[in-house]
């Protein structure tokens, strides 16, 4: 009787499996020095109403009780804990990527060491990729907490929408889940890209395989050590003010040539997708994208070169970029009076 019981679950996963609506789950999680937070996070993976297959950890060198937490974490768990230690200090980027790249689920899901998931999130996630078949990358909405992980009555997509931002904005690692054939798209991330969540999302939505979940199904504890010190994802909302500060008149030639070589770098990874994994995208608008990222990253150049011009001689080749429909790519006559006040 028992083994005609075990017969049948084992039967049931497997049909489920063959036909695509239960998928093999991975998180994959990168930690450093995350003591003060980490059990709570690992605490609500075994709340899920649908359990993750594995959690796959890459610690970067920590030097707290972030190790021994995880590895008695892992006595216990209903899952596989896989936990890997660099040699060297990869960096937040690099450290994900090697944890997506050791990870075996269908759907991998990205987990910083910090946060707490509502207990549908998997299950939620889950679902949005099978109704959705050529979803790439989901990602979902959170509610940005304090640090003793208290909802402060606002999410992420609110904050995004009180700034009149796109949700472009909207590119957040520890809310994105990505389906397994796209990692092979992403991955590796070049060393001089600066994050593995903005990568990840931009190609996604670029190229038309990125889906939105307004729901929110985790909470975003905000503790002033955070990677991500986004004004979206602050406590207070932010002002104009300080958006003007942290993206407008803050900004310099350095930051610009930074910004211009991550364009190129999605450029040329979007021309390899193109030519070989045209069967997971949409072939349309990863043309036009190819094609809006040149044509920024040269109108970024020709901001840098009129930027490095005396006053007087500036604000003249200001003026000729802005007939030129040098501004189109950005806010237009806002980044061009932006240009000319600029110290």
């Amino acid at each position: 009787m028992v083994c005609d019981l075990l017969l049948d679950i084992f039967l049931f996963f497997a049909f489920y499996r063959l036909m695509g609506l239960f998928m093999k789950i991975s998180i994959a999680m990168a930690t450093y020095n995350g003591a003060d937070y980490i059990l709570e996070q690992l605490q609500s993976f075994i709340c899920q109403t649908r359990l993750p297959d594995e959690l796959v950890i890459c610690d970067d060198g920590s030097t707290d009780e972030t190790l021994d937490i995880v590895a008695e974490f892992s006595k216990s768990a209903p899952f596989v804990v896989k936990l890997y230690k660099n040699d060297g200090r990869l960096g937040y980027c690099q450290n994900f990527c090697n944890a997506i790249s050791k990870s075996t689920g269908d759907i991998v899901f990205l987990s910083d060491q910090d946060d707490v998931w509502l207990e549908d999130k998997l299950w939620l996630v889950e679902s949005e990729f099978n109704s959705k078949s050529d979803v790439m990358v989901v990602i979902n909405n959170q509610i940005i907490a304090d640090e003793n992980i208290q909802d402060i009555g606002v999410t992420q997509l609110d904050r995004i929408n009180e700034l009149n931002l796109g949700f472009d904005w909207f590119v957040t690692g520890c809310c994105s889940a990505i389906r397994r054939p796209f990692i092979d798209v992403v991955l590796p991330i070049p060393g001089s890209f600066h994050a593995h969540d903005v990568w990840i999302n931009k190609i996604a939505v670029m190229v038309g395989v990125r889906a939105i979940i307004d729901k929110p199904l985790q909470l975003y504890r905000r503790h002033g050590f955070n990677s991500s010190s986004s004004p979206v994802s602050d406590l207070k909302r932010p002002g104009r003010l300080k958006m003007i500060l942290s993206y407008g008149l803050k900004d310099n030639k350095n930051e610009w040539r930074k910004r211009a070589n991550s364009l190129r770098l999605l450029r040329e990874r979007l021309q390899v997708i193109s030519s070989q994994y045209s069967g997971l995208v949409c072939s349309s608008k990863t043309s036009e994208a190819i094609k809006c990222l040149g044509l920024e990253a040269d109108s970024i150049e020709a901001r840098i070169n009129a930027a490095e011009l005396p006053s007087i001689k500036r604000f003249i080749k200001i003026i000729q970029l802005w007939f030129r429909g040098g501004y189109r790519e950005f806010n237009g006559w806002k980044s061009m009076l932006k240009d000319i006040i600029r110290p």
